[in-house]
């Protein structure tokens, strides 16, 4: 059987071979090792490698790798698996590991499936969920439901070892004895006997991956290439139908990996690279090759994988790990068939041939290169005319007759209406006007317009087969003229209108044999125009360079609304040079920055990866698109589901003032409430969503709930740091979006809430509160009583002047009037009272003095007082020939008394003085001033007629004396003095102001 397998080598052929957008990860970037020996993406979109190193976890951004740590070691991991209770399984050199996700990698449990520190080699999930391991010497079922238990079967005691375990779709697991044979269990049966034995093929050393697909082929990567296996429904037994190897296209001998991809595509991983073909064409496979020449890092590959957002992520045996973004654009060059530098990309409407124009370098003429769907061809198209540097994008077009017109340097030029591949060698029909061609464009009438060197504009008519030449005031002439500005781009409104940008910058409508111009103040983008597009729905759509990208709504409107969409806005550049629709209605703009979608509807902008300036773009009958660019030819094919589901969001990262907070090993949706001290007011936050290469691709809408007032705008940064953040509680949101910038249900929540100082927390703040108010109430009451206090000597200065200058001045005024009458009769008696009126002023302004010195002197001390006790009692008893002795407290003396203190003590020691002249007949008078326990102590004593002063007391002088004393707070004691006189004792508190 083996021996016949070359013959079908004559049936296999080399498909191109794409250059897809690669990215390649290492040690540097965080990979526990470079070599590679399994890939798995979790339910929650992590991407897990195992390898020599140990294990690393990829979430959109960055690497977290765990190798060896104390108890738990990772190093040599040869499998991975993930299961969906969230479990995660590794084989080891001593058994199998497995954690939980809410533990991680540190906190797991060791199996051993058979001898204590025998390595598992590998690991797969069977159909029925259960997990099944494998060692040199046989299989094993891993069951949990009581516990964790290993079912041995296909056990091999031979000198042979096992190489490969895998279940095919019926449920029958293959085990694979190196150089042996290849057993098929049916493990309901037996768990012993296989059900079929496959001999071990010639010149074979290993297998090292298996994969059923499509049912009923099952494919063997080995150390000599890829055998197939076939068995279809009626056969009771496999059967070896094919091997494959370097001369049948495959890219590499030895194969080590296998994978079946969403899309049908059946990858294999080989020591090269990666060879492809479809799974439809299993019976006779097409490889295309990946190698070194297409972007590959590393050549030996060792796993495969597909994650969720349809890129493959292929572990290598020394040089870490390759994304390969299927999903973005595939790019044709030169090795693939392409020639030349490309200028615009078409199809032939009748064949379905793709063709794309370009320049061969040192060659005059021009090239077309063709695509059958099986390949790329080119031959030099000499009939097209030498090169002309400056036509334009569109120098070639199919009109709906089917003849082809070409834009040459010598004309016009019309060719017949025959296959593309065939137009290289066909010459034109005819070719009108003797001028450099621009541009061309067919309307839907059949007629041919065209921009030619010198600023002409002229249209062949199809019913009259004659050119006509356009002034701008829409008049035709058969003789060419200036139309007076080059026309860049045409295109025809689902109205009929034609409409035209031009290469100084603007737009014109032509409709009824009339031009109507549009500029800036029209709303139209400034900047060449560079292509117009009309959609399926009726909008037209204007690329320029410098204004971005536009589309008009209503393009047959009086007043056409124009709506731009910038760099700014995301469609990172604002150069847009070709435009296109895709089947499901979204619209393509090539950049000189790479290719744009637009969801016309919504405004939502998705980017792609940069392959190139974008010149020329078509869509052939498939729905796939097509790109001329500066890299090659560009193709993507536009999926309606292509739109992902808003991812997870988890937190990957938070740091505190600079220290890392503690996260679940495996990030956390939520955090819940941290609080945080007054100087842990910098937070730093990272997340991700995992699923695929999210850097740059996933967008966000992140809130801080406390401090700002809304969700933020879309941003792909996957981090945000918080400065001098204020004490109170805050809530941190963050949400991913899809593609059209549609926000997910769910978000990652983190709740946190920083102390405020120490001095404003509520039992500082409430004692400090108690006391300012007790403060304020003192503050308050001191006030009252100040005023209270003012208006007691307001009120005794007005009773003062009312007893005392108002008695003077009545006295004053009866005794003038008393001598005003006796002057006419008695001069000697109206001196009399002329000297008692004298006497009354003299006692009245006394009395101002004293109440002058004791506003004056308020807050002075009491050496003040003294000074002025000891001057009136000088005037006073001196004339009487009375002796005055005053003693007092040094200490006293410098206290301070408020001024109605000091005022009624002088006026209590003025009365005093007043009874003693009058009353005491003494000969001596002391006075003596001290101060004891916060009082201050007055004593006033003669050595005069003790008794008189009974008499005194009956008058006015002593009620006044004891109620100045009363108004002090103090107390006032008259009595006989021990060995004659009288004794005034006088006790008041010690008060200043």
């Amino acid at each position: 059987m083996w021996k016949a397998l070359p013959v079908l080598w004559a049936a296999i052929s080399v498909a191109r071979a794409e250059v897809f957008p690669i990215r390649a990860f290492g040690v540097a970037d965080g990979l526990a090792e470079d070599r590679i020996n399994s890939i798995v993406e979790d339910a929650r979109g992590f991407v897990w490698f195992a390898g020599t190193g140990g294990i690393s976890r990829f979430d959109g951004y960055r690497f977290v790798t765990w190798g060896a740590w104390p108890g738990t070691l990772y190093r040599g991991a040869n499998a991975f698996i993930a299961d969906p209770k969230g479990n995660y399984w590794v084989a080891m050199h001593d058994g199998v590991r497995r954690f939980r996700g809410e533990g991680g990698p540190l906190k797991s449990d060791l199996f051993a499936v058979s001898t204590p520190g025998e390595p598992v080699n590998g690991l797969v999930r069977n159909s029925s969920g259960r997990l099944i391991a494998w060692n040199s010497r046989g299989g094993f079922e891993i069951a949990e439901d009581r516990g964790v238990a290993f079912t041995r079967f296909a056990e091999h005691k031979g000198p042979f070892l096992i190489d490969e375990v895998m279940e095919d779709r019926s449920g029958r697991i293959w085990v694979v004895v190196g150089g042996s044979a290849i057993g098929i269990y049916d493990l309901a049966r037996s768990r012993s006997t296989p059900i079929q034995t496959i001999p071990w093929p010639p010149n074979l050393r290993s297998v090292d991956a298996m994969l059923e697909a499509p049912e009923g082929y099952m494919w063997l990567g080995t150390d000599v290439g890829l055998l197939r296996y076939e068995r279809h429904s009626g056969q009771p037994a496999w059967k070896a139908t094919g091997a494959f190897g370097v001369k049948n296209g495959l890219g590499g001998r030895e194969v080590k990996a296998l994978l079946r991809r969403s899309n049908g595509e059946i990858w294999v991983g080989d020591s090269e690279g990666i060879s492809r073909f479809r799974e439809r064409d299993a019976d006779h496979p097409r490889f295309s090759n990946l190698g070194a020449a297409q972007g590959l890092t590393g050549g030996r590959i060792t796993a495969l994988t597909e994650d969720r957002a349809g890129n493959v992520w292929a572990g290598t045996e020394s040089s870490g790990v390759m994304l390969i973004k299927t999903g973005e654009f595939t790019t044709y060059q030169e090795n693939d068939g392409i020639k030349g530098t490309l200028l615009q990309v078409l199809e032939d409407r009748r064949t379905g041939t793709l063709m794309i124009v370009g320049e061969a370098p040192g060659n005059s003429n021009r090239v077309l290169t063709f695509f059958d769907r099986k390949g790329f061809h080119w031959e030099p198209a000499t009939s097209l005319w030498p090169i002309a540097q400056w036509i334009w994008q569109r120098l070639l077009i199919q009109s709906r007759t089917g003849n082809w017109w070409a834009a040459t340097r010598r004309g016009l030029c019309r060719f017949p209406a025959v296959d593309g591949t065939v137009l290289p060698r066909t010459k034109p029909e005819a070719c009108y006007t003797g001028e450099a061609i621009f541009h061309i464009f067919e309307d839907s009438r059949g007629n041919v317009w065209a921009s030619a060197q010198g600023d002409r504009l002229l249209r062949w008519d199809s019913r009259r087969d004659q050119i006509a030449y356009l002034s701008r005031d829409g008049a035709e002439s058969a003789e060419p003229r200036n139309f007076g500005q080059l026309v860049s781009a045409m295109a025809e409104d689902r109205d009929g209108n034609i409409w035209m940008g031009k290469f100084a910058g603007g737009l014109m409508r032509y409709a009824h044999g009339h031009f109507t111009h549009f500029g800036p103040a029209e709303g139209a983008p400034p900047g060449v125009v560079n292509a117009l597009y009309p959609d399926s729905h009726g909008r037209l759509w204007i690329g320029t360079t410098g204004g971005g990208l536009t589309s008009v709504v209503n393009a047959g409107a009086a007043k056409p609304h124009f709506k731009t969409y910038h760099a700014s806005q995301g469609i990172g550049s604002d150069i847009v040079r070709c435009i296109v629709e895709d089947r499901f209605g979204k619209i393509w703009a090539g950049t000189t920055q790479g290719a744009v979608r637009l969801e016309p509807i919504s405004g939502a902008i998705e980017r792609f990866a940069n392959t190139g300036k974008f010149k020329s773009a078509v869509r052939d009958r498939d729905g796939t698109l097509w790109f001329a660019t500066s890299r090659g030819l560009a193709r993507i094919v536009p999926r309606a589901d292509r739109r992902g589901e808003p991812r997870d969001v988890v937190f990957t990262s938070i740091s505190i003032a600079g220290k890392r907070y503690p996260l679940a090993p495996l990030g956390a949706s939520r955090v819940a409430e941290v609080t945080l001290d007054p100087d842990q007011n910098h937070v730093e936050i990272e997340f991700a969503a995992p699923g695929g290469d999210s850097g740059g691709a996933v967008h966000y809408r992140v809130r801080l709930e406390g401090a700002d007032s809304g969700w933020s705008a879309p941003q792909t940064e996957n981090h945000v740091d918080y400065h001098q953040l204020m004490a109170g509680s805050y809530r941190f949101f963050a949400k991913s979006l899809d593609s059209d910038e549609t926000e997910g249900a769910s978000f990652a929540e983190f709740d946190f809430r920083i102390l405020p100082p120490v001095w404003r927390r509520w039992w500082f703040e409430l004692p400090v509160a108690l006391l300012v108010l007790g403060f304020a109430y003192w503050l308050h009451t001191r006030r009252v009583e100040r005023l209270v206090a003012i208006e007691r000597v307001r009120s005794g200065i007005a009773s003062d002047l009312h007893d005392d200058i108002g008695a003077s001045l009545a006295r004053i005024s009866i005794l003038s009037e008393v001598a005003r009458v006796q002057l006419r009769t008695d001069t000697g008696l109206a001196h009399a009272q002329l000297v008692h009126i004298g006497s009354a002023a003299s006692e009245m302004l006394e009395s101002m003095n004293d109440i002058v010195w004791s506003l004056r002197s308020s807050g002075a001390r009491v050496e003040s007082l003294i000074e002025r006790m000891r001057d009136f009692a000088t005037d006073v008893l001196g004339p009487a020939g009375i002796k005055f002795t005053l003693a007092c407290d040094d200490t006293l003396q410098e206290n301070k008394l408020s001024g109605d203190a000091r005022r009624q003590l002088l006026l209590i020691f003025k009365e005093c003085m007043h009874n003693i002249c009058k009353h005491a007949a003494c000969r001596e008078v002391r006075v003596e001033l001290v101060a004891a326990g916060g009082r201050m102590i007055m004593t006033v004593s003669d050595d005069g007629r003790g008794p008189q002063w009974a008499s005194a007391s009956r008058g006015n002088g002593v009620p006044s004396m004891t109620r100045r004393a009363r108004s002090l707070g103090g107390e006032i004691e008259i009595g006989e003095r021990s060995g004659g006189g009288y004794r005034v004792t006088l006790q008041i508190p010690i008060r200043a102001d």
